[in-house]
């Protein structure tokens, strides 16, 4: 016997639009503080502004990665690809934005010239469907 909440629509297939804005409002409320500090989120369409993209950080290590703080454009691009979002205009809107303020690629081997908008973290590689 199965208790508690069951969210509506729970089993539908394809775009779950409420939770495709969920992750929106996510990456625009800075909930997850993976927002630089310095990134104002009210003029990102007045002017270029590179502390708001996404960059790789160097540990001691000597290891390239996504770092965390930068990473709102991909987290919450991977976030509407998890609910089959990733063909919606909610996506492609947000994927356009990240695009048109951040020109850079990643120069990772294994991601080597792949848009920083879609970056992944080494520990969680993106898989291939």
């Amino acid at each position: 016997i199965e208790r508690g909440i069951v969210p509506p629509y729970y089993k539908c297939l394809g775009c779950q639009m409420e939770e495709a804005s969920r992750c929106l409002e996510d990456y625009r409320l800075n909930k997850s503080g993976n927002i630089a500090w310095d990134c104002d989120m009210s003029s990102l369409r007045m002017k270029e502004e590179t502390q708001c993209c996404p960059r790789l950080v160097t540990d001691e290590f000597g290891i390239t990665d996504l770092g965390y703080i930068g990473a709102g454009y991909p987290m919450a691009l991977r976030c509407m690809e998890s609910v089959g979002c990733a063909n919606e205009l909610i996506y492609s809107q947000l994927l356009d934005e990240c695009k048109d303020l951040c020109t850079g690629t990643d120069t990772r081997p294994r991601y080597l010239g792949q848009s920083m908008c879609t970056a992944v973290f080494n520990s969680a590689p993106k898989t291939q469907s």
